[in-house]
């Protein structure tokens, strides 16, 4: 059903819950215990969930803090410019 929320795993080493929509695949977390890191598991997973949902693109509309941002960069993916603090509420 779009829009449920659905986990992954890759052998128990990376997980992964994304939420598919019309136009897209929410990837709203990605997970590798401490001392599983390093080993290209979050990127296999990554690669495996890209070919899951295509033709969906796959996008991370999560706060991802600034260290973790060069490996999502290094798989070709691009933050967008908007940042939560720049955000603002009218009443």
């Amino acid at each position: 059903m779009p829009g449920s929320p659905r986990a992954f795993t890759l052998e128990k080493q990376a997980f992964a819950l994304v939420i598919p929509v019309a136009q897209q695949c929410h990837l709203r977390m990605i997970y590798v215990p401490p001392a599983l890191r390093g080993q290209g598991q979050a990127r296999l997973l990554l690669q495996a969930l890209q070919a899951q949902f295509a033709p969906l693109a796959l996008s991370a509309n999560v706060f991802v803090p600034d260290d973790i941002v060069p490996f999502f960069q290094h798989l070709g993916w691009r933050e967008d410019p908007l940042r939560q603090f720049e955000m603002t509420m009218a009443f």
